[in-house]
């Protein structure tokens, strides 16, 4: 079976709480992932927010005086990132029509979501996102970690959005999120191993200058214009670690690689995200049968179930 070189958020929460067949049809058989209209929006939300964070970096380090981009640059730097995934996916109208939008909608989400990080105040009467960082110090953007843990002899890697220091001089991890709805982010609660997995990777990767404490916070916002008066376009969710954190990532990360070591994958068609929205073999794992457990019994590999 392949070998899996590190565990990333995406990968463990993959294997460990969606679907740990999908993870396997993904990462061993290779089943292409094209991404779709939530990458896309996702990437050009990052695109936007990080150029800004950019620009408050290098004039901090390089003690420069750059103007900061407006909305309408940001939203147009959001809507050549997507122009750029548009290009490398290339979808169809039969993709379209499985993600029952558009084009023209998605430019329209991308445009909300970086709208609602700019100038939506993310608690009632409180600053918007932007507002609230613009009070931190930007000290690393996009910035890949591959960092060691006494659980598992595999890396935990990946990318951290922005880490600061704020106004106590204290260490932050931000994470950017939309989300169609906010009910899914009322806590951290559920999070708990995402934010674990990107503290580790600050206090212990030299690309992330933070040192302990450092705490974790998703910035959310939502796709949708929103024009009621009780439209909420943006959160705050912030998760602090407690010594118990660290031990139940261990405990994750131990039970990942058992589940590998042992081929022990199982479809799991109850996952919410169990649909051709968010996984890439759906249609082969559950409608054609092809990509399915049962299907592919007889020719799976030694060692895998």
């Amino acid at each position: 079976m392949t070998q899996v070189l590190q565990w990333s958020k995406s990968a463990l929460s993959t294997l460990l709480d969606t679907c740990s067949w999908q993870w396997y049809l993904t990462k061993v058989r290779e089943v292409e992932d094209p991404g779709g209209p939530y990458n896309w929006r996702g990437t050009a939300l990052h695109s936007a927010v990080e150029h800004h964070e950019r620009v408050r970096l290098v004039n901090l380090r390089d003690l420069r005086d750059l103007p900061l981009p407006s909305l309408d640059e940001l939203v147009a730097r959001g809507f050549e990132a997507l122009a750029r995934e548009l290009a490398q996916a290339q979808p169809t109208d039969e993709v379209w029509d499985r993600y029952q939008t558009s084009d023209a909608e998605v430019h329209t989400e991308v445009e909300a979501a970086v709208t609602h990080w700019y100038q939506t105040p993310h608690e009632k009467g409180g600053p918007s996102l932007r507002e609230l960082v613009l009070d931190w110090r930007p000290v690393a953007v996009e910035s890949q970690f591959r960092v060691a843990n006494n659980a598992s002899p595999r890396h935990l890697g990946g990318f951290t959005d922005v880490a600061y220091l704020d106004d106590e001089g204290k260490g932050v991890v931000v994470d950017l999120k939309t989300a169609g709805k906010l009910s899914y982010w009322k806590s951290a609660e559920g999070h708990e191993r995402e934010g674990m997995v990107y503290i580790l990777a600050a206090e212990r990767s030299p690309t992330i200058p933070l040192s302990s404490p450092v705490r974790m916070e998703w910035h959310i916002v939502r796709p949708q214009p929103g024009k009621a008066a009780t439209f909420q376009g943006a959160r705050r969710v912030t998760f602090e670690p407690e010594p118990h954190h660290y031990a139940w990532l261990a405990a994750d990360l131990r039970r990942a690689d058992r589940i590998v070591a042992e081929g022990d994958f199982r479809e799991n068609p109850r996952s919410n995200l169990c649909s051709v929205k968010f996984c890439p073999a759906f249609g082969g794992c559950q409608v054609t049968g092809e990509l399915s457990q049962r299907t592919l019994a007889g020719t799976l590999p030694a060692g895998v179930r």
